[in-house]
């Protein structure tokens, strides 16, 4: 659905003359800007705790890499390479959504507004076009934080095909395959 411009949404404004609507819309705004921070924060956390568990499993994947790095040959070794580097790079991604995005707050203009000041109405009427503004600067920074988060979880996938390719390759020199019929029968 495409986003409302500011004319719209003055128009909008403008376009009915009950007050109980203004109310209506005034409380919804309100949830909605409160439920945009909550989003923001959560998606913050979520990257957090991404890049956190990125960086865990590389720590063990470099302190263990003398136990593994014997036991892999050839381009098994490289796929471990590129699994621990993508692994790095998913956390870097994440990291990179937890950077603050330029977003519209309120301001003491928008509380004191000069021209709305005399009348109730037009104050909440002006207030709620503040609430606009917020809203939109809010789901633009969400949707740059959502599309990072996904990029980092998408490289994580591929570090992980990266790795199992390697483990496959150390379990098969450990315990090889052939010898399974001998657990089945």
């Amino acid at each position: 659905m495409p986003e409302l411009t500011l004319d719209e949404v003055k128009t909008r404004l403008s376009s009915y003359s009950d007050n109980q609507v203004t109310d209506e819309l005034y409380t919804f705004g309100e949830a909605l800007v409160s439920d945009a921070v909550d989003r923001i924060a959560k998606l913050d956390s979520k990257a957090s705790a991404l890049a956190a568990y990125s960086g865990g499993i590389v720590t063990i994947l470099i302190s263990t890499s003398g136990l593994w790095g014997k036991l892999l040959h050839g381009c098994f070794f490289v796929a471990a390479v590129l699994g621990i580097v993508a692994m790095m790079l998913a956390a870097w991604l994440a990291i990179r959504s937890i950077y603050p995005q330029a977003t519209e707050w309120y301001t003491t203009n928008g509380w004191l507004e000069s021209d709305c000041i005399q009348s109730h109405e037009r104050l909440r009427r002006y207030r709620i076009l503040a609430m606009w503004k917020i809203l939109s600067s809010h789901f633009a920074a969400i949707r740059i934080k959502n599309s990072r988060l996904k990029i980092a979880v998408y490289t994580i996938h591929v570090a992980f095909g990266f790795l199992f390719l390697s483990f496959l390759e150390i379990a098969w020199g450990i315990a090889p395959f052939q010898n399974l019929r001998v657990w089945v029968w």
